[in-house]
């Protein structure tokens, strides 16, 4: 029982994690980032089953309910994500998020500011750039506060 807890809480641990910091790797390639987007959004799925049938092998009574509520609350927001990335990853009205401008200081430390415009709608987000080459990037949200020391490279 003590392995299922485990488990179960370490795997809501990385999903919460992930909601915060989003997630890591951006494709270049429009078709690549939607099978991505795909596969992941199955993949999550899978992940929260798993948790579900776990919780269901814990013995005590009330640590099952807490787990189970537990389970349910994370996988709102991701019941969400994964209706939006399945519903637009095949659809003609795909958005994506764009470099606005790339933002580095002298040490060699990037981050991007993006836009993501989705109707009328337009979301802005920091990412610090771990690494990039021409097909993939992997970042994570950032917060920059304060802009001194960097310099700024716009995009087109």
């Amino acid at each position: 029982m003590k392995r299922h807890l485990i488990i179960i809480l370490i795997s809501i641990s990385i999903l919460i994690s992930l909601i915060f910091t989003g997630f890591p790797i951006e494709f270049s390639d429009m078709f690549t980032e939607r099978i991505a987007r795909f596969v992941i959004s199955i993949l999550v799925i899978i992940i929260f089953f798993f948790l579900f049938k776990l919780s269901k092998k814990i013995n005590s009574k009330i640590l099952r309910i807490a787990f189970i509520i537990l389970i349910v609350l994370t996988a709102l927001p991701y019941t969400l994500i994964c209706i939006y990335n399945i519903s637009t990853a095949f659809s003609n009205n795909y958005s994506r998020w764009k470099d606005i401008s790339i933002l580095e200081k002298k040490d060699g430390k990037k981050i991007a500011y993006q836009v993501l415009e989705s109707g009328s709608i337009y979301n802005y987000r920091y990412r610090k750039i771990i690494y990039e080459n021409k097909s993939i990037r992997i970042s994570v949200n950032c917060d920059i506060g304060n802009q001194t020391g960097w310099s700024e490279t716009k995009v087109n």
